[in-house]
């Protein structure tokens, strides 16, 4: 029995993800044969017999601990072991969590060997599940999803399979839904690694670049050969065995005979038999049109058109999907997002907008080798399209093409390399619209503008013409068209600024006007002549007198006319409605210097109070001063002096309201201000234009209505008092004046009189207090008048039973049908350990509306002793089980459940013991007595 020391120089135990760096002093083993043997024990590990996968030194055997079945395989410890623990690496680190694989559990490194240990599923290999059932197409389907998706994560993660077989493929059958985990990673490797691809190759699975001369290569061809190996699986879940048995006449599974292999090797290289395709679809007889595509495009001998997961996707979105089966097996196709793409399929795929930008990096990214640039400079058979690129390249990077910005150079080149590799004759596509009328129009129309202007203004060029030309002449002749106008146009435009350079919407604007009909245009240009006699622009002036226009003319109106207050166009509408605006503001200043001077009239009117600020401070002082030290009236005094400090204020409050409302750049009128600022202001705002008096401006105002009249007949008449309005102010003003009368009378009157006057005294009456100050204290729960109230309601309490109420030994509680007695109370004397050990919970499942009831009555049970502060603890209580030792938590404090989940453990527990639960701990008190009987007859119940 193999029974390795831990904790040697020889044992490296790993973590789970199954990666580890070489061990130093590790002695190797001669042979090819591990230590393990079926029967053996090896760590916590009973190995049980070989594993079905047929791979040597792999075994099945039982994890000890958990009872587990897992797998166990050994490899010598080489140079490909740093790949293996590379490989688990990334599977532990970069595959999304729900991937349907077995990954590494742990990995040892012993004595030369390492061993790695997987889960082993309890569900059926497809090879049992292929010699038991026929397969419908809806199977195959189900299955491709879900190993292309399984396929798709590992290829991402940088891992390939490459021990794709019916045995390495698990099942769980739930209904009509097949569920795939795929296993056999044990040879899984990186596409991505320095030197030959170390792997056993078998030619049953394999494809055929597999049995090469040159062997298996690194790089993202790789990938091809788990697809192939997939094809192979899925051919043979369709004939229920594998074809090469069913060519060879003999089970190349159960007996692979050396002779077998070779036959295999033979037709992977298409040798034998004559005519077959490696892949061996046309042997398969009779299948539907749908599944022969699928394994004509999976077992596509040519490894770069084989299919991946892109031409998968859209074969399960029933999308027609080519195949390139029928091509020599040594055919290079160009691979790009899992497809494989002849030069011609590239150049119409690239040049739609969508796949623009890909297109343009497969173009200029040679030393990508995933791009088309660098698959055509490193294939021989493409030297010629990889000179005729580089030319391309050179011709847009010549001085010539300096003026054009660089993206916009980008884009042609990719243009122009999608025309030369495209289908013949070609025609010249950008941003997936073909230079035509209306693509061109779409072209501006797209955004970004300001990228689109600049391919198009590349394209209008002297030297792209001369390069398009050649190549596509009808859209060198659209093109020539469309420079001699719209690029016409637009240059003499930019010449005068009669367009923003800087705007990209402006400048396509007037591109896409060059692309409308001639008649089209011409009419809006004479419509641009017929609205305005005139314009400031003296070149537009020019343009717009011209009795014979030419299309660059024509458009250059059109354009210009559209923003006529921008060039200065005029006419006999536009100079009625300046001069009406003219009149318009001429009016507005009169009214509101009508404002100021009625307002000054009205300010020295209400003088000495409204008038300036020093003359109101003299005659506030002065009320002050005579009402103090000669009227003697203090509280009189001060509401007088008060009130008129206090209508100043609002004065000047209601005044900056309007003036804010007349004419809000005017700066704000303050309490200080008085009659002598109208009066400036009046100035500014008539500007000196007529003399500064009521009757002046009256006169004038008149004057400029009767004009707007005359301009405007059926217009609103603007009367002379449009301007803001002084009637809020009257009642500030009636308010001074009646409190100037009233204070001044009662001062006079006190006047040599008593100072303990009251006449003018502000009596605030402050509110009485209730004549019923009582109130009525509400009684606080559990109060002792409360808890005498509560007892004389109860029938029979003996006044024994009282005292211990009020010593808190019993309580009162509230029940279903009044109140009663519950004790005697207990006190809480349950506090957990230092040291907690978890509850050991098998399962976990969504509780049964009997087992929370019961959780619930019992929980209540058990906090009862303890009165209604009740414990703050989490109670597990037993609940009937069908299986096991059931239990729920319940919340003491809150008297509820924390969940609706029931645990189930495999034995049952000691009273009163405390275990930790997630992050809680809990206390198993034990079943109160009224629920045994229940729990009892609830158990029988469900057995």
């Amino acid at each position: 029995m193999v029974d390795p020391t831990p904790g040697t120089e020889a044992t490296k135990v790993l973590n789970s993800t199954g990666t580890t760096a070489p061990v130093d002093g590790v002695r190797p083993v001669v042979g090819t044969r591990c230590k393990l043997n079926a029967g053996d024990r090896w760590l916590t590990y009973q190995i049980e017999g070989p594993a079905q996968n047929g791979l040597p030194n792999s075994f099945e055997a039982t994890e000890i601990g958990r009872m587990e079945k897992v797998l166990i395989s050994a490899t010598l410890l080489s140079k490909s072991t740093a790949i293996r623990r590379a490989v688990w690496e990334q599977i532990s680190t970069q595959l999304p969590p729900k991937t349907k694989i077995l990954t590494c559990l742990q990995a040892y490194e012993e004595e030369g060997w390492r061993y790695e240990v997987t889960n082993l599923p309890s569900a059926t290999t497809l090879r049992e599940w292929i010699a038991c059932h026929q397969a419908e197409p809806w199977v195959q389907k189900q299955m491709l999803e879900q190993l292309a998706a399984t396929l798709s994560a590992l290829h991402s993660a940088g891992v390939v399979h490459l021990n794709i077989r019916p045995e390495s493929i698990y099942l769980n059958e739930e209904g009509a839904r097949m569920e795939i985990i795929l296993g056999g990673l044990e040879t899984a490797s990186l596409y991505k690694q320095a030197g030959s691809v170390v792997t056993e190759v078998d030619p049953f699975y394999a494809p055929p670049e597999a049995v090469d001369p040159e062997g298996p290569q690194p790089g993202i061809g790789l990938c091809a050969w788990d697809w192939w190996s997939v094809g192979r699986v899925l051919q043979e879940i369709a004939l229920g065995r594998h074809v090469m048995s069913m060519m060879f006449g003999s089970d190349v599974i159960r007996a692979p005979t050396p002779q077998l292999r070779e036959r295999a090797r033979a037709l992977l290289l298409e040798s034998e038999p004559p005519g077959m395709r490696a892949g061996a679809v046309e042997a398969m007889g009779p299948l539907d049109a749908a599944t022969k595509t699928m394994l004509r495009g999976l077992l596509t001998s040519a490894r770069d058109a084989r299919w991946r997961e892109e031409p998968i996707r859209l074969w399960l979105a029933k999308e027609n999907v080519s195949n390139h089966y029928d091509l020599a097996r040594n055919a290079r196709f160009f691979t790009w997002k899992g497809r494989g793409w002849m030069l011609a399929e590239a150049a119409q795929f690239f040049r739609a907008e969508e796949n623009w930008s890909d297109g343009e990096q497969n173009i200029f990214e040679s030393s990508n080798p995933e791009t088309l640039a660098y698959f055509l400079s490193t294939v021989p058979a493409h030297s010629a399209d990889w000179k005729k690129l580089q030319e391309i390249q050179a011709y847009v990077a010549s001085p010539d093409w300096s003026a054009i910005p660089d993206a916009a150079r980008r884009s042609i080149a990719t243009a122009f390399a999608w025309l030369v590799f495209g289908p013949q004759p070609g025609a010249l596509v950008v941003r997936g619209r073909r230079i035509d009328p209306a693509g061109l129009a779409e072209l501006l129309a797209s955004a970004p503008d300001a990228y689109n202007l600049e391919i198009l203004k590349g394209l209008m060029s002297a030297p792209c013409l001369a390069l398009i030309k050649p190549l596509d002449p009808a859209a060198a002749e659209v093109l020539g068209q469309f420079a001699a106008l719209g690029g016409e146009a637009l240059r003499r435009a930019e010449q005068h600024k009669w367009v923003d350079a800087s705007d990209p919407g402006n400048l396509a604007y007037l591109l896409k006007l060059s692309l409308e009909s001639e008649p089209v245009v011409r009419r809006k240009a004479d419509r641009v002549r017929t609205a305005y006699a005139g314009c400031q622009d003296l070149e537009l002036s020019a343009l717009l007198a011209d009795k014979a226009p030419t299309a660059v003319v024509n458009l250059l109106l059109v354009v210009t006319g559209e923003n006529p207050r921008r060039f200065g166009y005029i006419t006999k509408v536009e100079q009625a409605r300046l001069q009406l605006g003219q009149l318009q503001a001429q009016s507005a200043q009169l009214q509101m210097a009508l404002f100021w001077l009625r307002l000054r009239g009205m300010l020295q009117a209400g003088r000495p109070w409204s008038g300036s600020w020093n003359t109101f401070l003299i005659f506030w002082l002065g009320v002050v001063i005579f009402g103090v030290t000669i009227s003697r009236d203090f509280v009189g005094t001060t509401g007088l002096a008060l009130g008129l400090a206090g209508l100043r204020m609002i004065l000047a409050w209601r005044v900056r309201t309007l003036v804010r409302r007349g004419e809000p750049s005017a700066s704000a009128w303050n309490w200080r201000n008085g009659p002598e600022r109208c009066l400036r202001e009046a100035l500014r705002v008539a500007g000196g234009a007529v003399p500064v008096s009521m009757s002046g401006v009256l006169k004038q105002l008149d004057e400029t209505e009767a004009a707007l009249l005359a301009l405007r007949p059926d217009g609103p008449k603007a009367a002379s008092g449009n301007g803001p309005r002084l009637t809020g102010l009257w009642p500030v003003f009636a308010a001074a004046a009646l409190l100037s009368v009233v204070g001044s009378i009662q001062l006079l009157k006190n006047l040599g009189g008593s100072f303990e006057s009251k006449s003018l005294s502000v009596a605030f009456l402050l509110p009485k207090p209730d004549a019923d100050s009582s109130r009525v204290d509400r009684l606080a729960a559990n109060s002792p008048e409360e808890l005498e109230t509560l007892m004389k309601t109860l029938p029979g309490l003996t006044p024994e039973m009282a005292e211990k109420i009020r010593q808190g030994e019993y309580e009162i509680v509230k029940e279903a049908f009044g109140h009663t007695v519950n004790g005697p109370i207990k006190r809480w004397a349950f506090a957990p350990p230092a040291v907690v050990p978890p509850l050991p919970v098998e399962s976990r499942a969504p509780a049964t509306a009997s087992q929370r009831a019961f959780a619930l009555v019992s929980g209540e049970l058990l906090v009862r002793p303890y009165g209604k502060k009740g414990v703050s603890a989490l109670f597990v209580v037993r609940v009937p089980s069908q299986g096991g030792f059931g239990l729920m938590v319940y919340n003491a404090r809150a008297h509820k459940l924390m969940d609706n989940d029931a645990l189930t453990l495999r034995e049952g527990l000691p009273n009163n013991t405390w275990y930790r639960f997630e992050h809680y701990k809990v206390i198993y008190l034990g079943t109160p007595e009224q629920m045994e009987v229940v729990g009892r007859e609830s158990a029988l119940s469900q057995n």
